[in-house]
Parts: structure tokens; C-alpha cells; sequence
């Protein structure tokens, strides 16, 4: 398609039939003519473009020919790392009344680049969006719950950059996504419309093989994988996780109470709606940690298990109060926050103050905001502090980590990777220093369970109460001070 051209009907049906399958976008094609002489064949028409230039990313096509040479199920049973072709087409009216075509593909910028994402922030960032324009998408935006949480979701950027206009091809088979994205855009006030029948179908056979590591996610697939977890799972301490997965209910003392009248059939099929949420949310298993015969990855031990010291070296936790006494934290990291905060709030209990304003507040922030002035009720210094330090801690040292309290200051001490020098606590107590996590499933696993929040968002709340937070090295322990302010 030529730039700049402006098609009538049977000109812009030609040119989507010879589609040149080597084109991965389009930008400013002319399609006032066409629009004007046939407007419900023309939206037939970009639906079918939608869908041909959603199948020109390269590296998914790439991608797919050396998957055909493997074992299918070991392929999606131990790893969902298959993207989608998806195709992008926005059609806006210029001030001119002009109808105008942008369209891209899924990867068409790099790997990770949505369709949808490329096409507003890339191709038409600095075009203005009006209530008549219409977006055309083969696979439902994605939302929250499944994009990275340092990105923004698709379908809040369509709702963000005013379009009033959708038409889906197909929903999106994760069941993390599927249908949430559509709920969103129709509780936005948007005009949503699905593709015709014979766009759909071809959408459904391009994607055949996306679409088939879903339906691997059945019990009687994965059987095998799941009774090895479970046989090692300590279950007290994934109760109340698979309660917060499932949304189920929201006290832990009215799940515990549910799940243990439960069967074994019906405790199973919590736990494998559980794993397979999480399995799909690429946090369980990673295709290049893959191990042997199902057993698990060290970070998922140290998250999940009862004793991760059996498993991984330096998993203990030290709680040290003042007067020497020690607590000793050998479960698994998940159930440890819970003693870790339980600790804090037995040994700072005269920061605790009930009273009517604060009574939706969790003990251990009642705590927090005494013990910091200005804190605010969304921001958690104490836990981001301790997740950061969890996870970006070296497991394979056989140092303890420490969290030693006094009446003036919590510190954590703990061991971590040669990476972390001199040089790097300067830009950490200079609140410029931004890393991947040491253990980075172990901080998708925090996020999930809303312990904490986006990656390097420990660092930022450092700087807004960097009154509070500083750094210092010694030899391959780092020390994290938090000092406590005015009672």
C-alpha cells in the first residue's frame, strides 16, 4: 500500500487481497474513497488486513517452526512462552474529514511490543483521536492482571488515548485475561463490535498453536507435576495464597476453616486452580531453569516450602531483639513475612494505638505510621524494605540473613552477589540505582500476592522517606538502616 494514495472501494480490495506479507506496519494510507463508497464492506475489508498483517511477525513464525520439532506437551506443560500473532489497524478522521489507515503487527517494533501499544505510542503517538475513529484489534487487549506491572495495559491505554471504537477478532485464551479485557472497554462507555465469522476462524487457525498451551491446563495433563508439589508443599503456609489466587473469601481463619472440611478431591482441584493461575502467570516454572523430572526451582522452594533450608543454603532468618534474643525463621519466605511482621509488632507494640480512624489498618501499619512521621497509608516502608532484602539476597551464601532491632533502628543484614559494590550503595543512598532483582521470580511471587509493588519500587519509596532509609556495604553484607523516628 502506497502512503499518501487514496483508494476507492475496489482499489483498497485489490491491495488487502495482494497484501505483501513482508510489511509489519502501515502508516497514513488514504481510505476516505472507499469508506465514503461501501462503508460496511470496508470495515469487512480491514478486518480481513487486520488479520494478514497480524501473521507478519517474523520471530513468532521463527518461533513456532522450531516448536513443531518438539515434544508438544513437554513444550506447554513446563513453560507458557508462546506469543500470539496480532494484528493493529487505526482508522482516524483527520481534521481535513480525510479517513486515514495506520496498522502494525504484534513484535513490530521489538519482541515484547502489543500490537495496540505500537500502534498508539509509536506509529500515531502525536495524532490526535476522535470519538468517530475506530480501532481494530485480532486478540483482546490485555490488562493488569497480565502485563507486566511496570507497563501499561492495553486496554487502559485505548481508554487513556480516547478511543470510542473497538472491534475484537477473538478473546484472549488466558484465563487471566479472557473477557476482563472486553469488561473493561465496555464499562469504559466504548462501542464494542467483533470481527465477522471467516475473520474469527482465521484468526483461531493462525494462532492454533497460542491457543493449544491453554488447553493443556487440565488436571489429568498435569497430574504428575502437581502431585510432586504437593507431596513437598507445606499447605499451612499456601492457605491463605491460594484463598487471595482463588478470591475466595478474605480471612484466613474462615478459609483454613473451609479448606479443611474439604475432600482430597476438592482440595486438589483448589490447588491446581492455584498452579495453573500461576503456571500461565509465568511464575511457577521457567523454560530455561527447566529441571528434570518436575522437580522444583530453588526460588519456588524458598517461596512455597516448610524448611527451604533443606533446600537452598542461607534461607534461615535471624530476628535478633535487643537483649540478645533470637528468633529462628526456617519456613517457607511467604510464611516468613507473616513472623517477621508479627515479631515487629510485639516489639514495637507502644507504637500501636487503636483507635476509630484506624481501624481498617493492619496492625503492623498502625505500627508504621508512628514509627515514621508522614508515611502514608498507601506506601509500606517495613515490608518493601524486607521483600527487597529477601529477594535481592544471594541463596547461595550460607549467611543468615539478619534483621536486628533496637529502640532507634531496624537493620537488615544480609549476604549478597559480587554485583553489589561500593560503587552501587553510593547510587542506592543516592536513590539512583535501579537492578533486576537478584531472585526476579521470587519478586514476581511478592507481587502477585500484593506484598509489595513494580519493580524498583523500593527504591522509590527509599528517596520519599530517605529520612528513614540509608545503605552501607561490609566486605559481602549489605545494611539496610531504618531508622525509626520521633514517638
Amino acid at each position: 500500500m502506497e502512503t499518501g494514495k487514496t483508494y476507492n472501494f475496489s482499489q483498497l480490495e485489490d491491495e488487502v487481497q495482494s497484501f505483501n506479507k513482508e510489511i509489519s506496519q502501515l502508516k497514513d494510507i488514504d481510505i476516505s474513497l472507499a469508506i465514503e463508497e461501501n462503508r460496511e464492506k470496508t470495515i469487512d475489508l480491514l478486518q480481513e488486513l487486520c488479520v494478514k498483517i497480524s501473521v507478519n511477525n517474523f520471530s513468532t513464525i521463527k518461533e513456532i517452526k522450531s516448536l513443531r520439532k518438539k515434544d508438544m506437551f513437554q513444550v506447554f506443560s513446563t513453560y507458557r512462552f508462546l506469543d500470539p500473532f496480532v494484528g493493529a489497524i487505526l482508522i482516524r478522521i483527520t481534521k481535513e474529514n480525510k479517513t486515514i489507515l495506520s496498522a502494525c503487527c504484534r513484535g513490530a517494533v521489538d519482541k515484547d511490543s502489543h500490537a495496540e501499544f505500537t500502534l498508539l505510542e509509536k506509529l500515531c503517538r502525536d495524532e490526535i483521536i476522535s470519538e468517530n475513529d475506530i480501532l481494530f484489534t485480532t486478540l483482546e487487549p490485555c490488562t493488569k492482571d497480565s502485563r507486566s506491572q511496570w507497563k501499561e495495559p492495553c486496554c487502559e491505554l485505548l481508554f487513556k488515548r480516547g478511543i470510542k471504537n473497538v472491534y475484537i477478532g477473538v478473546l484472549d485464551p488466558n484465563p487471566i485475561i479472557t473477557g476482563k479485557g472486553l469488561e473493561y472497554l465496555l464499562k469504559k462507555g466504548m462501542n464494542v463490535n467483533f470481527f465477522n465469522l471467516k475473520n474469527r476462524e482465521k484468526i483461531s487457525e493462525n494462532n492454533k498453536m497460542f491457543f493449544m498451551q491453554f488447553d493443556y491446563g487440565n488436571p489429568k495433563i498435569y497430574k504428575d507435576i502437581f502431585d510432586t508439589f504437593i507431596n513437598y508443599l507445606n499447605l499451612n503456609s499456601m492457605e491463605y495464597y491460594i484463598a487471595l489466587s482463588n478470591a475466595m473469601i478474605k480471612e484466613r481463619k474462615e478459609f483454613s476453616e473451609k479448606y479443611e472440611s474439604k475432600s482430597i478431591d476438592e482440595k486438589y482441584s483448589y490447588l491446581f486452580l492455584f498452579f495453573k493461575k500461576m503456571t500461565l502467570n509465568r511464575s511457577i516454572l521457567s523454560a530455561n531453569h527447566e529441571v528434570d523430572k518436575y522437580t522444583c526451582t530453588d526460588d519456588f522452594a524458598l517461596f512455597f516450602f516448610n524448611k527451604p533450608k533443606d533446600i537452598v543454603d542461607g534461607a534461615t532468618i535471624l530476628v535478633i531483639e535487643a537483649k540478645d534474643k533470637i528468633s529462628f525463621i526456617d519456613e517457607s519466605l511467604y510464611e516468613a513475612i507473616d513472623k517477621i511482621e508479627n515479631i515487629l509488632t510485639q516489639y514495637y507494640s507502644q507504637y500501636i494505638q487503636n483507635t476509630g480512624e484506624n481501624a481498617h489498618l493492619s496492625e503492623i501499619k498502625k505500627m508504621e505510621t508512628k514509627m515514621f512521621k508522614d508515611v502514608k497509608e498507601e506506601d509500606s516502608i517495613l515490608r518493601e524494605v524486607i521483600v527487597n532484602a529477601l529477594v535481592h539476597r544471594d541463596y547461595k551464601s550460607p549467611i543468615f540473613t539478619k534483621i536486628e532491632l533496637s529502640e532507634d533502628s531496624i537493620i537488615i543484614k544480609n549476604p549478597v552477589s559480587e554485583k553489589i559494590d561500593q560503587i552501587v550503595v553510593e547510587k542506592m543512598n543516592g536513590f539512583r540505582y535501579s537492578s533486576n532483582p537478584t531472585n526476579s521470580r521470587l519478586m514476581r511471587y511478592f507481587m502477585d500476592v500484593k506484598f509489595c509493588e513494580r519493580n524498583s519500587n523500593g527504591m522509590k519509596l527509599a528517596e520519599k522517606y530517605q529520612s528513614y532509609i540509608s545503605y552501607h556495604l561490609d566486605e559481602n553484607i549489605l545494611e539496610t538502616i531504618l531508622k525509626i523516628g520521633e514517638k
